[in-house]
């Protein structure tokens, strides 16, 4: 099937490829890492939001997500795995690219549901909870659909953080003065 918006496509890649960026240069880390990490982040808030509507609730959705965390960062990781053999091999791997657009599509629906939660604010009063809670469980949903995205982008290399780069280039400017 064909994109019927690749402008809008293109444009929200690169603003996640920005954000991956920013997290590289920050912490040294690859885009895995954050998703991982966003995946790890979702549950919490998710969870968070049930939690308002009954504590049991909350615990059992706590439960789901944390399974389906740990289920998306295996598929990150098969993702990572098929991106270094599609480089060693020098060749384009269709399998690689099918989960790479199957995470693009995924992190787009979760994070449109998200943000309908978040924005659904046409409910009556005495449904304010449920106003509450779907505010937190969109929050969440956009950030786990953030990570589906931040895995559709380019990878980038693993370098040291700014702060390591820093001080090696501090380093290398004061040794002349101290030699």
């Amino acid at each position: 099937m064909k994109n019927p918006f690749p402008e809008w496509d293109q444009q929200v890649l690169n603003s996640v490829h920005l954000l991956t960026r920013g997290y590289n240069w920050l912490t040294g880390g690859s885009r895995r890492d954050l998703a991982d990490k966003l995946v790890t982040l979702a549950p919490i808030i998710e969870s968070t939001g049930y939690y308002f509507l009954h504590p049991l609730l909350g615990v059992g959705v706590c439960a789901a997500t944390m399974w389906y965390s740990h289920k998306s960062q295996e598929f990150h990781e098969m993702i990572e795995r098929g991106h270094e053999e599609q480089e060693e091999c020098e060749a384009i791997n269709l399998v690689h690219l099918t989960d790479t657009e199957l995470v693009k599509v995924e992190g787009y629906v979760i994070g449109a549901v998200g943000f309908g939660l978040m924005f659904a604010n046409n409910l009556p009063p005495e449904y304010a909870n449920f106003e509450d809670a779907g505010k937190i469980t969109g929050a969440g949903l956009m950030i786990r659909g953030l990570a589906g995205l931040v895995m559709a982008g380019n990878d980038l290399p693993r370098r040291k953080n700014f702060l390591r780069r820093g001080l090696e280039v501090l380093e290398r400017r004061l040794q002349p003065a101290y030699s």
